[in-house]
C-alpha cells in the first residue's frame, strides 16, 4: 500500500464515522524520510517505508490501540507507537482510535461543556448532535463513561 492509499484509507475511515472533514483537516506530506499524515495540524501518523515497513501512530493518554495490532516503541519518536504491519491490511479497527485522535487535536477553545440539548442527551445515555459537533463536547465523554448528570437517568 503506498502513502497515498493509507491516507485515502484513513479518510474514509473519518467519513464511515459521520466525522466529514473539512479540507485542510486531512493532509499528506512527503518529507524527506517519511511522510506525514495531519489531523487538525497535528501529525497523527507517520509512514516509514523501507525494509520493513511501519507506520508511527500518535499516542493519546488513556486509549489504546486494537489487540491486534504489534506495537512497541521508539525513544526517537516518544509520542508515538511504532506498529508494524502488512501495510494491504484492513485497518477499519482503528475508527474508534481515529476518533479520540481528531478529539485531542482539537484546540482547546473549540472544546465546549455541552450544548442547550444537555438533558435530552442525558436521557438518551448518548450524545444526539452530528460527530462534527458532539466531538467538541466534554459531556460527550462523561456520557461515554457513564457518567449522567441531568435527567431521569442522572447517577451522579
Amino acid at each position: 500500500m503506498t502513502a497515498d492509499e493509507l491516507y485515502s484509507q484513513i479518510k474514509n475511515m473519518f467519513n464511515d464515522i459521520g466525522l466529514k472533514l473539512e479540507p485542510g483537516e486531512l493532509s499528506l506530506k512527503k518529507n524527506a524520510t517519511d511522510y506525514s499524515i495531519k489531523i487538525l495540524k497535528n501529525v497523527g501518523f507517520k509512514i516509514k517505508k523501507g525494509n520493513r515497513d511501519h507506520f508511527l501512530i500518535r499516542k493519546i493518554p488513556g486509549y489504546n490501540l486494537p489487540d491486534r495490532y504489534k506495537v512497541d516503541s521508539l525513544k526517537s519518536f516518544p509520542l508515538y507507537h511504532r506498529v508494524w504491519l502488512v501495510f494491504d491490511e484492513d485497518l477499519s479497527d482503528l475508527k474508534k482510535y481515529l476518533l479520540q485522535m481528531y478529539i485531542s487535536a482539537l484546540p482547546d477553545d473549540d472544546v465546549f461543556g455541552c450544548c442547550n440539548e444537555f438533558k435530552v442527551c442525558s436521557d438518551n445515555m448518548a450524545c444526539l448532535k452530528n460527530l462534527k459537533f458532539s466531538a467538541r463536547c466534554m459531556y460527550k465523554v462523561n456520557l461515554e463513561a457513564g457518567r449522567i448528570f441531568y435527567g431521569i437517568n442522572r447517577n451522579i
